[in-house]
């Protein structure tokens, strides 16, 4: 009889044990993967490898979007946060933000869209339809680029639906982003800033107001006269984009 309980008792210690040893093994395996899922996340490893056959033509197109992304922050930045010019523009372009106590000044929401309109359009003129890959045969579909415009970078999500054929092979390509470091977000606040105070004093022009704005953002403004309007300039010397100070324009008339 004791005999029989001492092995019902070594049963039920081995049984946990087992149960023990699988939920240890479990618990390993889910730890694994949150880790590598959290890496992947923060770009430490990638789990989208790409093949080495089709690698200098990744490389080559995500060299384009660097250089067009850093175009497209430069040329919103020289068109007042837009990458066509508005109605409500002067004969030089440069957008009209306060006209006689109406305003019109871009959003955060607005420029990242004028943004992706500049990559969606402009980033074909950087590939040239692929001429330096006359090995492989390549099929291209619609750009599509969703920006975020954050504090001090911007990042590009752009979908290029890419199919590559060579030596009877085909492979795909689709999803790219980079981020370019950027104080656009910082400029946008200071203009819509400095647009906010001008309704306050629509008949003139609040220097001390502008002086505080720049103070704080640590950006440099500069105006000139032009025709019957003044254009401001915005000026960042903290980061550069393509190797140069980062400048900001619009207008105001009166």
């Amino acid at each position: 009889m004791k005999k029989r309980v001492y092995n019902n008792l070594l049963n039920k210690n081995f049984t946990r044990k087992g149960q023990t040893t699988i939920f240890i093994i479990f618990a390993i395996l889910l730890m694994a993967i949150l880790l590598i899922f959290f890496l992947a996340k923060q770009n430490i490893i990638s789990l989208n490898l790409t093949n080495p056959q089709i690698k200098p033509v990744n490389s080559f197109i995500q060299s384009c979007i660097d250089q067009t992304a850093e175009n497209a922050i430069q040329h919103i930045g020289e068109n007042g946060g837009y990458f066509t010019s508005p109605n409500n523009s002067l004969d030089n372009a440069i957008p009209i933000y306060f006209n006689k106590g109406q305003t019109q000044v871009p959003t955060k929401e607005q420029i990242e869209s004028e943004l992706s309109e500049y990559i969606n359009t402009m980033l074909f003129f950087c590939t040239k339809n692929f001429a330096d890959f006359q090995d492989f045969k390549i099929t291209q579909k619609e750009i599509k680029t969703t920006t975020q415009i954050q504090k001090g970078e911007i990042i590009f999500n752009i979908n290029y639906p890419l199919s590559l054929t060579k030596e009877e092979k085909t492979y795909q390509l689709e999803n790219f982003n980079t981020e370019i470091p950027s104080r656009l977000l910082t400029v946008q606040e200071a203009a819509s800033k400095i647009i906010q105070d001008q309704k306050e004093f629509p008949e003139e022009l609040c220097i001390t107001c502008i002086e505080e704005t720049t103070i704080e953002k640590q950006l440099i403004v500069n105006m000139r006269d032009y025709q019957d309007s003044i254009i401001f300039s915005i000026t960042d010397y903290n980061q550069q984009i393509n190797q140069k100070e980062f400048i900001f324009y619009f207008a105001n008339k009166y």
